[in-house]
């Protein structure tokens, strides 16, 4: 057989003969984790001129090339028949000679997809303000526009009026899915399901779009005395504000604001307080058309923003809690400055997707699909696209099966395998001694194997029932957790970070009350999206649905080694989505090898029961 060798687009010198073999193949069902490439033996090139130079002068005295750290453009042609395009190889050894590896098929996807993770995709188009407008909007998209912002228990969550700061838009694993191949320049046949979701790693990167801030610096004053008498004495006052300086907002006397345009402004308060002795606490009230938005109790600095609309009116009020004695008067005196701003030229808060979507690689989101699915995938040989099968429907598909009859020589049978008795298939929590209620197993009849192991754990959490209902049981899926004081009061809300959780979209129809931490309560009325994690989502069911026809064939677990008589083009042109059979029985075919000078091609095939 002559083989033709070309290395970045020159033609290298071979040994003749030389001892030169290919190895086919595109999944071994002996490990179900990983799939494999198409790979020639290292085969040896002399160290000829021609050679030297197409190595760069490696393995001569004094050449500081660094071809052996490279992933060389290999190219090669047997009998005329191009059995490797574009492969990639690689020198193991240089001694007297080169020694090189060549790589094809699916190697191609997972090199181009390097330790890229998924927060590289271009993700800048899912951008967006954090607005009600935005969020009821996402309502009705679809895996083509990236996110929606599924309903779950986030951590900080009312069902009676949903806060949608505290609310994440799920990423649609489709569009992630599509994203990574379009990048990467492959085309594919399969998509995932495309209800399938995934949530962000982290609770809301917002940020501010830059600006020119426009600030009035105000401040007041006031003293409460309370009279003679026993028990507390209450009071609330509103604060006259005196403005330094005034832009974008109107000025009343009594320290109310009227907005005259519409955006995010900020506040920033900083209250002091003397002749303290008789306080017993105090609060301030921000109010927007005289309804409170926001309560700080005992608190300074103060610093936060809010969303207003033309004509909105703003207020900052004081609630005062005195000592009240029989005998004598009690007083505090408050002064405040408050700094009240907008800033022009931004478009306010937005939520920056790509900042808080976590670093998962690419590569390995695309191995958990296929785990998920069981899928085998492979390359096409003239162009860039993966095409998918599921291994259930390649192994109930008797019907196109190849006869290979009088052509295939069995020559041993041997029974190992890499699973044990029990494999477990896990999904990560967020607590260790969570139950795992969403895991699965796969059980082989084979009492020579270890007794248990782990085959795949996911890559996502799996969100336990919330204790909150909307319509419905929710999903909890914590991004932020409270912080206390001693008394059990809720001090702030702590972003969480930790790992992505997997659900589904599941629509509902009925009425949610809805708002931003800085708007009044708006009402909805329709069909809207909940992140859900049905039953199907579970390893136990996705073993049942995807890996019936593996774990029948692992149960009966016959690998077989042979011969096979098979021309140059029958073994490039083999379908590994294709079954063969001989004398009534059927096999999947794990590897074919074609070896230089040999007259068949070695075989390596599971038997299917």
């Amino acid at each position: 057989m002559k083989v033709e060798v070309y290395i970045n687009g020159n033609k290298a010198e071979l040994n003749e003969p030389l001892a030169f073999s290919l190895t086919r193949q595109i999944n071994d069902f002996g490990e179900l984790k990983d799939r494999q490439a198409t790979y020639t033996n290292a085969f040896v090139l002399p160290k000829t001129k021609n050679n030297v130079q197409i190595f760069d002068g490696l393995g001569i005295l004094g050449t500081q090339t660094r071809k052996q750290y490279e992933k060389l453009n290999v190219n090669i042609i047997l009998d005329s028949v191009q059995v490797v395009k574009n492969g990639f190889g690689i020198i193991t050894e240089t001694d007297k000679d080169y020694k090189l590896t060549v790589y094809d098929d699916n190697i191609h996807l997972f090199e181009k997809l390097g330790s890229k993770t998924i927060n590289e995709l271009s993700l800048s188009n899912l951008n967006h303000d954090l607005t009600t407008t935005n969020f009821v909007n996402s309502f009705d998209n679809t895996y083509l526009d990236g996110y929606i912002y599924a309903i779950s228990d986030f951590g900080n969550f009312n069902p009676n009026e949903i806060i949608i700061n505290n609310q994440l838009p799920s990423i649609f694993i489709a569009f992630i899915w599509n994203k990574i191949f379009s990048e990467a320049g492959f085309t594919k046949d399969f998509t995932p399901d495309l209800d399938l979701l995934m949530t962000p790693k982290r609770g809301y990167d917002s940020v501010t779009d830059t600006g020119t801030a426009s600030e009035i610096d105000v401040s007041g004053g006031f003293s409460v005395t309370a009279p003679i008498g026993d028990g507390y004495h209450e009071e609330i006052v509103s604060l006259i504000l005196h403005p330094n300086q005034s832009v974008g907002q109107m000025i009343h006397e009594d320290g109310r604001f009227t907005v005259t345009a519409n955006g995010v402004y900020y506040y920033d308060i900083i209250t002091n307080v003397t002749n303290s002795s008789d306080l017993l606490g105090w609060s301030i009230y921000v109010k927007v058309n005289g309804v409170v938005i926001s309560t700080y109790d005992n608190t300074t600095p103060v610093t936060s923003q809010v969303q207003l609309n033309i004509g909105d009116v703003v207020n900052f009020e004081y609630y005062v809690l005195l000592d009240k004695y029989e005998y004598g008067y009690s007083f505090v005196d408050i002064t405040s400055n408050v700094k009240f701003y907008t800033v022009i030229g931004g478009s306010g808060l937005q939520v920056n997707i790509q900042s808080f979507i976590g670093e998962i690689k690419q590569v390995d989101f695309i191995k958990d699909i296929m785990q998920h699915y069981a899928l085998l995938s492979k390359k096409s040989k003239d162009e860039n696209h993966i095409s998918f099968i599921k291994a259930k429907d390649l192994l109930q598909n008797k019907s196109n099966a190849i006869n290979v009859s009088g052509k295939l020589i069995l020559e041993s049978e041997t029974y190992g395998t890499s699973y044990a008795q029990k494999n477990n298939f896990k999904y990560l929590y967020k607590n260790p001694d969570e139950i795992p209620f969403a895991d699965g197993a796969m059980i082989i009849d084979n009492k020579t194997l270890p007794a248990e192991k782990t085959e795949v754990t996911r890559l996502y959490q799996a969100p336990i029932p919330s204790s909150l209902l909307l319509d419905g049981i929710l999903r909890y899926t914590p991004f932020w957790e409270a912080e206390r004081d001693n008394n059990g009061l809720v001090t702030k809300w702590k972003v969480l970070k930790g790992k992505t959780y997997i659900g589904k979209l599941e629509n509902r129809t009925g009425t949610i009350n809805y708002k931003t931490t800085t708007t009044n309560v708006e009402t909805y009325t329709g069909q809207y999206p909940v992140f859900s994690f049905p039953q199907s989502l579970t390893y136990q069911s996705i073993l049942t649905e995807n890996y019936t026809e593996i774990n029948n064939m692992l149960n009966w677990n016959r690998n077989i080694k042979g011969k096979i008589k098979m021309n140059l083009f029958e073994f490039d042109s083999f379908d590994f989505f294709t079954l063969i059979f001989s004398n009534g029985i059927y096999y999947y075919v794990n590897s074919l090898k074609l070896t230089n000078g040999k007259p068949y091609v070695d075989v390596e095939l599971t038997q299917i029961q």
